[in-house]
């Protein structure tokens, strides 16, 4: 994490890349800094895999949400901050199911214990 000083200049944000293979499989990379409501800074980077089927990978060519019942897409969030109050979260292995659209990711994330 950033310090303190950093945090002011830098608000959260982040970014996403999806490496689409040969063999119709997605491979992504997802980085972002969240500010949670009570003001804590949270890295997040996550990997994954998507597998949609051809009238799947149509709708969402052309906009549409898929949902998670209509593609395989999951990921494995981790989580990393030097907030006292979510430093918990550094320790902790997720997995993830998302669904996707051309503007926006869903996660539903899961704890792994």
């Amino acid at each position: 994490m950033r310090g303190a000083a950093d945090r002011r200049r830098h608000p959260p944000g982040g970014g996403d890349w999806i490496v689409y293979g040969t063999d119709s499989v997605a491979r992504l990379d997802v980085r972002v800094t969240l500010r949670t409501d009570d003001g804590a800074y949270v890295h997040v980077s996550s990997t994954g895999r998507v597998q949609m089927d051809d009238a799947a990978a149509a709708r969402f060519a052309a906009g549409e949400l898929i949902r998670h019942d209509q593609m395989a897409a999951h990921s494995s969030p981790h989580f990393d901050t030097d907030d006292g109050r979510y430093r918990w979260l550094n320790a902790v292995h997720t997995v993830a199911i998302n669904q996707v659209s051309l503007t926006e990711v869903h996660y539903r994330v899961f704890a792994v214990r």
